[in-house]
């Protein structure tokens, strides 16, 4: 079962512009806060779009979308890809972050494109395995980033200024619907911990 929820435009199809889970809304301004973004943008053009970020009533506009923009070199990992509007929305407004997205299930990867209007592009690249698999490449390996072809998924250390977190929990004894415990396992996030630059930012969905 896959829930998931998008909002539309006037002609019907999905509004990339806008989130339908007010958790996602934190979970992207959350981005904002990398010290990789703000070195960028400084402190004042970062207040003014994240005041449009956290407004969820508001489009992000084409003034916001070029503040954004400028991140060529940040790059970001998602664990979970649900319906895809987290990474619809992304894409309008860091559209020249690269984003890996890692999703467990191939059959969710084909909904969210068929009918959550998700689409990969040169920026964003989708894995199908397993995101507790993520591991650190050594200095003498080539990281295989995008490759998904072992049983592991290996990124430079740190490479990523922004990992996110929103993955479902099918086992309610643990105390939380989300993340599976797995996720938040002190060993794990030592991992993803290696892997972000020096200020990264991880963002993880938490619900009890």
């Amino acid at each position: 079962v896959i829930q998931s929820e998008s909002f539309l435009d006037a002609n019907g199809r999905v509004d990339r512009q806008k989130l339908a889970f007010e958790y996602h809304w934190q979970l992207c301004s959350g981005l904002l806060l990398t010290s990789d973004i703000v070195d960028i943008y400084g402190t004042a053009k970062l207040n003014s779009a994240m005041e449009k970020v956290l407004n969820i009533n508001s489009d992000i506009d084409d003034t916001t979308r070029i503040i954004t923009s400028e991140s060529k070199g940040v790059k970001a990992l998602v664990i979970g890809l649900g319906g895809g509007g987290l990474l619809n929305f992304l894409s309008r407004f860091q559209p020249q972050m690269h984003t890996t997205v890692i999703e467990l299930d191939q059959y969710v990867v084909e909904i969210a494109k068929a009918h959550f209007g998700f689409c990969e592009n040169e920026k964003m690249s989708v894995c199908v395995g397993d995101g507790l698999s993520v591991c650190t490449a050594s200095r003498a390996e080539k990281p295989s980033d995008t490759n998904a072809t072992d049983q592991t998924m290996s990124f430079a250390p740190a490479s990523i200024s922004a990992i996110i977190i929103d993955v479902d929990s099918k086992d309610s004894t643990c105390g939380m619907s989300c993340p599976p415990a797995s996720f938040v396992d002190v060993t794990y996030l030592q991992t993803l911990s290696s892997l972000l630059t020096e200020e990264g930012i991880l963002a993880i969905n938490v619900s009890a």
